[in-house]
């Protein structure tokens, strides 16, 4: 500093405030998660104070579906930025009848720029969809004791499959109430 005796000149101390962040993972999807159409849905993440690195890029494996219902996976996704991706759901439609009130995502630590242990996201539910099956049956013409042989019926089955309707033998049925 000109006209300075001393080379050091000393001031005041300043404070500096740290910015403490939190790393928020929170999950939303529109419309709800629900047991029928798990397959075509997606599930977006959006990060607060956190952002995902650039580098190595992002894969599968970095993400892990908890408390999903048996069945649920992650198919694959897309990226919008460093702080939004979307999870595009696969679902092999293994039957649920309880809903999972607790599913949620974690991401990987070493894809994240300042987490330093996996980030688990917020809570969504995933909702079941509980199946009432029936079956009604109908004969082609009016059951009489002479035709019989001739007669057949037409199952209907409502909110159920067969595993595998080209295997069917009549050894699978079971006739009920059949006259004597």
């Amino acid at each position: 500093i000109r006209g300075c005796r001393s080379s050091t000149t000393r001031s005041s101390q300043l404070p500096i405030q740290p910015i403490v962040e939190v790393p928020v993972a929170t999950i939303s999807s529109d419309p709800v998660l629900y047991e029928p159409t798990l397959d075509v849905q997606s599930v977006e993440i959006n990060l607060s104070e956190e952002e995902f690195l650039s580098s190595p890029p992002l894969q599968l494996s970095d993400f892990t579906l908890h408390n999903a219902p048996t069945g649920l996976d992650i198919e694959s996704f897309s990226t919008f930025g460093n702080t939004r991706l979307i999870l595009n759901l696969s679902f092999d439609e293994t039957d649920f009848d309880v809903d999972s009130t607790n599913f949620h995502v974690s991401i990987r630590h070493e894809v994240l720029k300042q987490s330093s242990e996996d980030l688990a996201s917020n809570d969504l539910t995933v909702f079941a969809f509980v199946e009432t099956p029936s079956a009604t049956i109908a004969p082609d013409a009016a059951m009489t004791e002479h035709q019989l042989d001739a007669r057949y019926l037409t199952l209907n089955l409502f909110e159920e499959e067969f595993l595998d309707h080209t295997s069917l033998d009549t050894a699978d049925f079971t006739l009920n109430n059949a006259p004597e």
